[in-house]
């Protein structure tokens, strides 16, 4: 699932949105350690290790998080009638566990304070508008960054209106710039696994499902829906674990079945070529379709394929160590098709697990 989608196409250099994906996983494994395993020791300074891990990464992250730090207090919450009064029980050491956000909280709290003058506010760069001088804002920016820590830092207010929802859902799934199911079409299957994933264990499949329903309404509604200047649905990239625990449900379900398979195994591999051409190009090279570049294909990932031997910048690996040896174009279909083969390696095996295993029962 990490090489076919924008998990892979954006760890090839040092992004928050990988870590976003990191942050969501981890709350899924607490939630799984406290409702399935009860162990409580682990999951509840995890879910708020992982609250604190998104946060200070990319602040949406918390509308995903959120439903299971819910899914968590239900269940370590109860009702107890005393005296024909009815009382709620909280879990004291779930509370208590709440320390473990601060790890990442107080120091991103006081980084803020320190640089915009508020300790609830954006790091983003590009949100910068000004800054206050004898206690007016001044609308200009700064390219000496040094001039930011002597001065209070005006930031644009985030801007996220309903009137942009139905035009933000259809480019963040469906659109060709951004569209979640053009770049990543494995993710079309992950839909079958939804039934089995709640049939299975319902609290936590409900969890999933309510994080990505709120996280897709949040950036839909979002001015920027597209994401800037970016290679495919960026905003989405978070929530891809969660898209692969259904998909997991979808395999455990259908892939004994042959046509399954072959659907399953084509939408992989062109998930994966679309994702590693993404991390061995220009991920900004289709700009933005709100800033005039379109929305046809040529504002999507075929934009990138020209790119393909010709970006200055391929990859740490290849710059440092690889350069002298290999062509940029050489370096990416090597990198492309060893991807492809171990997992046509690693699925052929489990087919055949597979069929064994349902042989052995008939």
């Amino acid at each position: 699932m990490v090489f076919a989608t924008g998990i892979y196409t954006y760890s090839t250099s040092f992004n928050a949105h990988p870590l976003s994906a990191l942050s969501i996983s981890i709350a899924v494994f607490a939630a799984c350690l406290v409702l399935k395993d009860k162990n409580l020791k682990i999951g509840y300074p995890l879910i708020w290790f992982s609250l604190g891990l998104g946060i200070i990464m990319d602040y949406p992250n918390l509308v995903s998080i959120i439903p299971f730090i819910i899914l968590i207090f239900i269940t370590s919450s109860k009702i107890v009638k005393k005296n024909d009064n009815k009382f709620l029980r909280l879990n004291f050491f779930f509370l208590f566990s709440s320390i473990a956000s601060l790890l990442f909280l107080v120091p991103l709290s006081l980084y803020t304070n320190r640089l915009f003058g508020s300790y609830l506010t954006t790091i983003e760069p590009h949100q910068i508008q000004g800054y206050m001088e004898n206690g007016k804002k001044v609308l200009s920016l700064s390219s000496d960054l040094k001039f930011y820590l002597t001065h209070q830092i005006v930031y644009k207010d985030l801007s996220i209106s309903p009137s942009y929802t139905l035009s933000g859902l259809f480019t963040l799934l469906f659109s060709l710039p951004r569209g979640i199911f053009l770049f990543s079409p494995i993710c079309i299957l992950a839909i079958l696994g939804i039934k089995s994933f709640l049939r299975e264990f319902k609290p936590i499949a409900l969890a999933c499902i309510f994080a990505i329903i709120l996280t897709l309404l949040l950036y839909s509604s979002y001015i920027d829906y597209p994401g800037g200047w970016t290679y495919g649905p960026r905003y989405l990239i978070g929530i891809m674990p969660l898209v692969g625990v259904f998909l997991a449900y979808s395999l455990k379900t259908y892939f004994a079945k042959k046509l399954y398979l072959l659907i399953f195994s084509i939408l992989s591999i062109l998930s994966i070529s679309i994702s590693t051409l993404g991390a061995l190009t220009s991920r900004i090279a289709s700009g933005s379709p709100l800033e005039g570049a379109g929305w046809g294909w040529s504002s999507s990932f075929v934009k990138n394929i020209p790119l393909v031997g010709n970006e200055p910048y391929v990859s740490f690996a290849y710059d440092q160590y690889l350069s002298s040896f290999i062509s940029k174009s050489q370096f990416f279909y090597i990198m492309l098709v060893l991807i492809i083969l171990i997992f046509l390696i690693l699925t052929t095996n489990s087919y055949r697990e597979n069929r064994r295993y349902y042989e052995k029962l008939n």
